[in-house]
């Protein structure tokens, strides 16, 4: 039991090991989940983002003092006109590494709440957000349109949500993905088979980033990784941890060791 010792001198428990405190932190850490409206910045290099998010609504009750902004500092097109009755839209700002990100993503998210200056109140992540599939018309055609798929524009995403409507995705995941995506007016076998392999390898980047910071990565090095192997991330990390992080910035020995024994 912590207190005084016989000396009167009071005795303290000792902090926990840095990595032990960081997982406390982002345990302690809020949740935040919406729609990607606007791109401001993003490093392609390491995925650093700075966005504006649409709050869900089961999250726009909790937001912080000064945490929105007016819904005018959007360009007018992507504005959303509130229904009679409706609260008004909640954008916010996001900060941190967002691979992939584009306008339309859905993303679930974990990090907390910090006032900096001259930029004002920021939701700062502290890990990588998984992404949530968007259910409804709208919302499919938005994601697509925004560029979170390569080869998918405006003109295509309208192709195919038009065509597919709500279960977009399900053709996308189908391994009959190809034969279904020619059915679609506009879409040759090429270019089927393109989207279709630029499909995997966005969802599997993503995932095998989900999976490394899970056992404990950075996220500044599971991109690394992940940009390395791609969708055979997690079989080769598992199956080499050291050989697979082999000359990657940041993989030192400590790091591939610990890695290795969470796996």
């Amino acid at each position: 039991m912590w207190g005084d010792d016989a000396d009167g001198v009071v005795d303290v428990p000792p902090p926990p090991p840095p990595r032990q405190a960081q997982q406390q932190q982002q345990m302690r850490g809020e949740t935040l989940s919406g729609e990607i409206r606007r791109v401001t910045f993003h490093n392609p290099d390491n995925q650093w983002t700075v966005a504006r998010l649409l709050v869900s609504n089961s999250h726009a009750d909790a937001l912080p003092i000064g945490a929105t902004a007016a819904n005018n500092n959007m360009p007018k097109y992507k504005q959303r006109k509130s229904k009679k009755g409706a609260k008004a839209d909640k954008v916010v700002t996001v900060v941190g590494h967002i691979p992939g990100v584009a306008e339309g993503q859905f993303l679930e998210m974990r990090g907390e709440w910090r006032e900096v200056d001259k930029w004002g109140m920021q939701f700062q992540l502290s890990a990588t957000p998984v992404e949530v599939t968007p259910q409804d018309e709208d919302a499919i055609l938005r994601y697509l349109a925004g560029g979170a798929l390569p080869g998918v524009g405006k003109v295509t995403a309208g192709k195919l949500v038009s065509h597919f409507g709500a279960k977009t995705f399900e053709v996308f995941d189908s391994p009959d993905a190809v034969a279904l995506l020619v059915t679609c007016p506009g879409i040759g076998k090429k270019t089927a088979e393109k989207l279709k392999g630029n499909w995997d390898e966005t969802r599997g980047r993503r995932d095998a980033i989900v999976f490394l910071e899970r056992h404990g990565v950075a996220p500044a090095l599971a991109q690394r990784v992940a940009a390395a192997h791609g969708t055979e991330t997690e079989e080769r990390v598992r199956a080499d941890p050291f050989g697979s992080m082999t000359g990657l910035r940041g993989a030192t020995f400590h790091r591939c060791d610990a890695l290795a024994a969470r796996l």
